[in-house]
């Protein structure tokens, strides 16, 4: 479902058709600096997470709030929106939250909008005080080598499943 092909380029969120994904990820990535997430005792500096992640034809992005809302949509259309109902998406958020927390001094990079470049997926991390990123190589996202991440990386993965599940 996630596998691009080798060559293809991948679309930009912005064109014609992709309307509805890019103002999706634009509300995911400022929920926090507009007020719509806080944080808790177990996570008191994240908010939330947004991922990019390279997908055949464009990108999927998976988002994870604190209060709750879990989302899954993608550049070339369709999606999941509001899964974060579901016992099982919301203690997968959680558990991101929290693991994203534990490992916050590891994604320093300011962030800003972009989608990753290519080869790469992008963790984008809501605080407190500012957005964060950190470029992940596509081989250790999807567990074929190591990365310094790879807590994190699995608590995405559980809730891409978790998100696949409903």
């Amino acid at each position: 479902m996630f596998g691009r092909k080798r060559g293809h380029k991948a679309q930009s969120p912005v064109d014609d058709e992709t309307v509805p994904y890019g103002e999706l990820r634009t509300n995911a990535l400022g929920a926090a600096a507009n007020g719509l997430v806080s944080t808790s005792p177990e996570h008191p500096d994240v908010s939330g997470v947004v991922m990019d992640i390279p997908a055949e034809g464009g990108f999927v992005t998976i988002v994870g709030l604190a209060d709750g809302t879990a989302s899954m949509y993608t550049s070339v259309g369709g999606g999941i929106i509001g899964a974060g109902s579901h016992a099982s998406v919301a203690r997968a958020v959680e558990a991101a939250l929290i693991e994203v927390q534990r490992n916050l001094e590891l994604i320093e990079d300011r962030d800003n909008d972009d989608l990753p470049p290519q080869g790469f997926a992008r963790l984008h991390v809501l605080t407190s005080t500012a957005r964060r990123r950190v470029d992940i190589p596509e081989d250790a996202f999807w567990g074929r080598r190591e990365h310094q991440l790879m807590p994190v990386i699995e608590t995405v993965q559980n809730l891409i499943s978790a998100l696949g599940d409903v």
